[in-house]
């Protein structure tokens, strides 16, 4: 007997409700439901989704189970799909070599749990595939799951446009990136995400990519041998404003935190060493080689404190336009910058 759960609203039992048994891809479930075997599903639609969540406040039940595509070379479908339904929840199993692995759409507490999204099969650079894609959803929460890729571009762990969501312990092995944070330029709220004790190996690109949201907090992660641990750029005058960083290890990677062109955010307590770079502030990405530039925006009103940055070829790091910021209480063995202090030893 498992409770229903859903976003932080608490559970009641569904020991009375209904259940249906999923056998059988391609089938939209209204009530809570259970899956009673593997799916090995072959459309070869783009938008093909062998489970799809129909009605709000159910669940689905993976059981152990695979829900799979069997072509190989062609990854398309969505394998489950949750679209303009709420309070639902998606848990205990594995969804494996989709073009997406799962989909939560115009959706209001959403929770994700305990499952294992993959795809081991697509090797081509030019094919974008997302793992868990959440898009103008709110109240989402991912806990407890695993996400793993072949080790090339564009493939990304979770992606979040415009959603407020909270990720929680999960694993990501071999993304491009690992939670991508954006909102879309063209829309004003953005995204708002909270992404905790969590663990990002081998990302290639960012164990956690910012764009354009407001007041999301990355805390207490830890980042094995990833390209960038954050990297947050101000791409297209899309503010990223009160972002906290706070607490995470981040080592044997090239950069710890990237700020391109960001504001008012915090850089607190992090464990930052063996890379590149520890902690560099600069402009936006358009802007590195044409400073003065109109649409140039640099990393300002930052406060950057209490960080541990040692053993990296440059802990502590700015440009010469990325000043006004507040550099207090860290320990570094090397740093590069005028208005940082001169670095106090480990």
């Amino acid at each position: 007997n498992d409770d229903f759960e859903s976003g932080n609203t608490g559970s009641w039992s569904s020991s009375t409700r209904p259940l249906t048994a999923v056998t059988s891809c391609y089938q939209t479930v209204t009530t809570d439901a259970y899956l009673a075997n593997n799916l090995n599903c072959d459309s070869l639609e783009l938008e093909a989704v062998p489970v799809e969540l129909g009605a709000s406040n159910i669940f689905l039940d993976l059981n152990g189970h695979t829900i799979k595509h069997t072509i190989p070379d062609q990854a398309v479908g969505i394998g489950v799909r949750a679209m303009n339904v709420d309070g639902v929840t998606v848990k205990n199993g594995t969804i494996q070599d989709f073009l997406v692995g799962m989909d939560i759409v115009y959706s209001d507490l959403a929770t994700v749990r305990d499952l294992k999204l993959s795809n081991l099969v697509e090797d081509d650079p030019d094919i974008f595939l997302p793992g868990l894609r959440i898009t103008e959803s709110q109240n989402v929460l991912v806990r407890d799951s695993y996400i793993e890729f072949l080790p090339v571009v564009h493939k990304e762990a979770i992606v979040t446009p415009d959603s407020v969501l909270t990720i929680d312990n999960i694993e990501v092995k071999d993304a491009s990136v690992g939670v991508n944070i954006s909102g879309n330029e063209h829309i004003s709220n953005g995204t708002v995400a909270t992404v905790i004790n969590s663990r990002f190996v081998r990302v290639n690109l960012g164990g956690i990519l910012v764009q354009i949201t407001d007041n999301s907090r990355v805390a207490d992660n830890e980042f094995d041998s990833c390209e960038e641990a954050i990297h947050a750029d101000n791409m297209w005058d899309g503010r990223i404003t009160g972002l906290i960083i706070e607490g995470n290890s981040m080592h044997d990677g090239f950069i710890g935190v990237h700020f391109m062109g960001i504001d008012d955010s915090f850089v607190l307590d992090n464990v930052i060493r063996d890379n590149w770079r520890g902690i560099t502030l600069e402009s936006n990405m358009e802007c590195l080689h044409i400073p003065h530039e109109p649409g140039c925006f640099y990393s300002n009103g930052n406060l950057v404190s209490g960080n541990r940055a040692t053993g990296n070829i440059i802990d502590l790091h700015h440009r010469d336009l990325s000043t006004g910021n507040s550099w207090t209480g860290n320990t570094c063995q090397t740093k590069e910058g005028a208005e940082i202090p001169p670095c106090t030893g480990p």
